[in-house]
């Protein structure tokens, strides 16, 4: 009996079978890829555009707590929050004025008497004079006028302070040098003042200063500070005005004010092919009312 053995052969793939497979392998691993990139094109500009939003934040946040704070402990003859215009494309400037809580003791001496061509004071032997600095601002006032001022030199030796106006605050002049002890209260003050900065254009700043003194920057890539004020009538303005015609719109009216930031994002978003220069940008807006308006 014949036995017929069948052999079977194994055979491998085509050219053809091999260019096919080849090509639907090339078509998958391109459309991960180019998935993959476009996540990650979205994934960096998701991170740009919420990085913007969490410093402008920052930013609008620091504004709107020296805004609460401000007119706390004043006496009702100073406006406790200054605006100076900067105009519509240049950033304005915002100062905001109050007494802090935890405050010293201050007093007049009685001799020798205010000096009139001498910016310098006499405080009493029982003042915390020791506790004021360089740089610290105090008010003076009575019942009809008050000043500003910024302590240039102190000597608690001798508890003489010299004294300057401050930068960044319009107040009255002549009762630092002509001041009565008896009737005259005087205390340390906050004078805290906020623009822009673009001194560096890759990363603009909000900034912080106390008078002509700089604190640092509050927020990094901020373009843009616009503040405008609400008077008690109704009406408002970029700037307070004394010469309006009903006479409403001077810095004792203010009611509250309306703050714009314009954030930006850190860097350019190339990837995003936008107009101009390619940056992100978002306006961030809060009203805020001074805690103190006795006036």
């Amino acid at each position: 009996m014949k036995v017929k053995m069948l052999m079977q052969v194994d055979r491998g793939f085509s050219l053809v079978e091999m260019m096919i497979g080849l090509t639907i392998t090339m078509i998958v691993v391109g459309a991960f890829i180019n998935l993959l990139i476009n996540q990650n094109k979205s994934y960096s500009s998701e991170s740009l555009r919420q990085e913007m939003h969490i410093t402008g934040r920052v930013a609008l946040d620091e504004i709107q707590r020296e805004a609460m704070n401000s007119g706390t402990g004043l006496p009702g003859l100073l406006p406790p929050i200054q605006v100076f215009d900067g105009g519509t494309t240049e950033p304005d400037t915002i100062t905001f004025i109050y007494v802090p809580q935890t405050n010293i003791s201050l007093e007049l001496a009685t001799t020798p008497p205010p000096n009139a061509n001498a910016n310098s004071m006499k405080f009493s032997a029982t003042s915390d004079d020791d506790s004021l600095a360089v740089g610290d601002h105090l008010i003076i006032y009575d019942e009809s006028d008050f000043n500003i001022i910024e302590i240039t030199n102190i000597n608690t030796a001798s508890h003489t302070a010299v004294f300057v106006p401050p930068a960044g605050v319009n107040t009255p002049s002549g009762l630092a040098k002509a001041y009565d002890p008896a009737s005259t209260v005087i205390t340390r003050v906050s004078v805290t003042s906020m623009t822009v900065d673009k001194s560096d254009s890759q990363h603009p700043q909000l900034i912080k200063f106390k008078g002509s003194n700089m604190l640092g920057a509050v927020a990094y890539d901020i373009e843009n500070l616009q503040v405008l004020i609400y008077f008690e009538d109704g009406d408002t303005a970029s700037v307070a005005d004394t010469t309006d015609g009903d006479t409403t719109n001077d810095p004792m009216d203010l009611d509250a004010v309306e703050v714009t930031i314009t954030a930006r994002s850190s860097r350019a978003d190339t990837e995003r092919n936008m107009v101009g220069d390619q940056y992100w940008r978002q306006e961030l807006t809060a009203m805020v009312a001074p805690r103190n308006l006795i006036y």
